[in-house]
């Protein structure tokens, strides 16, 4: 099998390292990948299978197989100073875990996205032709999605509701105003009767 890593570090300079040990058909294997796209190449029964499934389950996703021939074994895997690691032993016929600590708790996930594998779910559809949608749609919460759409819509129909509300009180605005002068006139008028009338008095008062 050759390891191609298609990229430098990253900017921080941290590499995933792994470690696997009786694995499928590998009994002992080292290497490090770099940030980016990495290319695994090798003929058949070289054991990219086995590599793929050691570190999906690192990473949370299916148990790979034990080898054969071995009652344990076990992935481990560096990234910077975050050590992760998978230990299996054979036990009544089964392979359990001892002790571990995945990179992810999202099982699901990882199934379906880090290794595409012969038993993977969206290889599987692909080759039979079927609809990947649903697949591709796991991970993305559309409960949460649908309650903000709610929301939003919720908050547009508020808004609708206020603007409607300020058109009818443009609407209203020459009316208003024409009423406005309305009343300014007669409240002119009245204070021009009032001063007439405090004439008529205080002439009245002079009189007598």
């Amino acid at each position: 099998m050759t390891n191609t890593t298609a990229s430098t570090p990253d900017s921080t300079g941290r590499q995933l390292n792994l470690e696997i040990k009786n694995i499928g058909g590998v009994s002992h294997a080292q290497f490090s990948l770099s940030s980016g796209v990495t290319l695994f190449s090798g003929e058949n029964a070289s054991n990219k299978s086995s590599t793929l499934r050691a570190l999906a389950g690192v990473l949370g996703g299916p148990l790979p197989p034990l080898k054969s021939d071995a009652d344990t074994g076990s992935v481990r895997m560096n990234v910077g100073d975050d050590k992760y690691y998978l230990d299996l032993t054979r036990k009544d016929g089964k392979v359990v875990v001892s002790e571990s600590r995945v990179y992810s708790g999202k099982g699901d996930l990882c199934e379906l996205f880090m290794a595409l594998t012969e038993i993977n779910p969206i290889r599987q559809a692909v080759l039979a032709g079927d609809d990947l949608s649903e697949l591709l749609m796991q991970p993305i919460d559309t409960d949460e999605i649908e309650a903000e759409i709610r929301h939003l819509t919720e908050e547009k129909e508020s808004l609708d509701d206020r603007l409607d509300d300020l058109d009818k009180m443009e609407n209203r605005v020459p009316g208003l105003l024409a009423r406005r002068d309305s009343i300014q006139k007669e409240i002119e008028d009245v204070s021009d009767s009032l001063e007439e009338t405090r004439t008529e008095i205080e002439e009245f008062r002079i009189r007598n």
